[in-house]
């Protein structure tokens, strides 16, 4: 180990203890040897204590000295002074030598600015870098480009992997070609990871399957971000004898979309409508259908009447 680099390891344990006058004391030692980790944890120290320019000339000190991290650093400083273009520049630098950080973030940034054909450029390579994330965010590119042969390969390596997003466009993508049983298969990996929409789309295909004890428990984990889940899951328990639980998230479902109706949506009606069907109240059921019709009736008429009449 070299002066620079025994100078630096002492920094990083005198951060480590708390010290730092005695790491950044350690850190310029190290930089004058030429340790470009020194430089690079200098920028992070005078960014710390909100010195963003002197953090950018360290971060600058150790990017031009060929540090890969120090390039990536330096991007985001630029950054974060306003500067797009020349941090674009230390990204796309630092992309070039494997950062898989500035890939991602040059694809977020072209993709939210609608430059889609570089931020597939750079999704392509975190993906072939190894990053599911940005597997499962090429593959909705392509997805949106029509190119589901390549988008369903690559959502099914990053599923594999364990990314969750990529778990749930996969099974959307197998529900909407009506293959149910694999599309609930990866429903059931992303709802296992945690994503509760996933869980409820799970629990209404077991729905639509007439598995309604396995669903139940789906439709639960569902029912917060999910309101047609938590309509299943009032007929389910009124179905099973559990009145007073069924009765008491009726009276809840009611309250919260005849509000939502009473303030123009027409979503509020139709959940309604859809609860007093699977309920078997027809009656009800064609009131809240009937009401959602009138509110788009009266809805198209203000627009063309518009403020001065015809």
């Amino acid at each position: 180990m070299g002066r620079g680099a025994e100078a630096w390891a002492r920094g990083e344990r005198a951060g480590e203890a708390g010290d730092a006058t005695a790491a950044r004391r350690h850190y310029l030692e190290a930089a004058g040897e030429g340790n470009t980790d020194a430089c690079l944890s200098l920028a992070l120290l005078e960014k710390g204590e909100d010195r963003p320019y002197e953090a950018v000339a360290w971060a600058r000190r150790g990017a031009e000295a060929g540090d890969v991290d120090a390039m990536g650093m330096l991007g985001l400083l630029l950054d974060e002074l306003g500067d797009w273009p020349r941090a674009r520049r230390w990204y796309v630098r630092a992309a070039e030598r494997g950062s898989l950080e500035a890939m991602l973030t040059l694809a977020y940034e072209d993709r939210y600015y609608g430059e889609y054909d570089t931020a597939m450029h750079w999704f392509r390579k975190a993906a072939e870098a190894g990053s599911h994330k940005a597997a499962n965010s090429l593959a909705c590119l392509l997805r949106d480009r029509d190119e589901t042969e390549e988008a369903e390969a690559l959502w099914r390596a990053a599923a594999a992997g364990g990314e969750r997003d990529a778990c749930v466009n996969l099974a959307l993508l197998l529900e909407s070609r009506l293959e149910t049983q694999e599309a609930m298969r990866w429903y059931r990996e992303a709802a296992r990871a945690g994503d509760t929409e996933a869980a409820a789309e799970l629990g209404l295909l077991l729905v639509d399957a007439w598995r309604d004890e396995e669903a139940e428990e789906w439709l639960r984990l569902g029912a917060p971000v999910n309101v047609e889940a938590r309509v299943q899951l009032v007929r389910i328990l009124a179905a099973s004898d559990r009145a007073a639980e069924s009765a008491e998230m009726e009276r809840a479902l009611v309250a919260e979309q005849s509000a939502a109706f009473a303030e123009g949506e027409r979503s509020g009606a139709e959940t309604l409508g859809l609860l007093y069907e699977v309920l078997g109240d027809r009656g009800r059921a064609l009131e809240w259908h009937s009401a959602k019709l009138s509110l788009r009736q009266g809805a198209e008429q203000r627009v063309r009447r518009g403020p001065g009449g015809w």
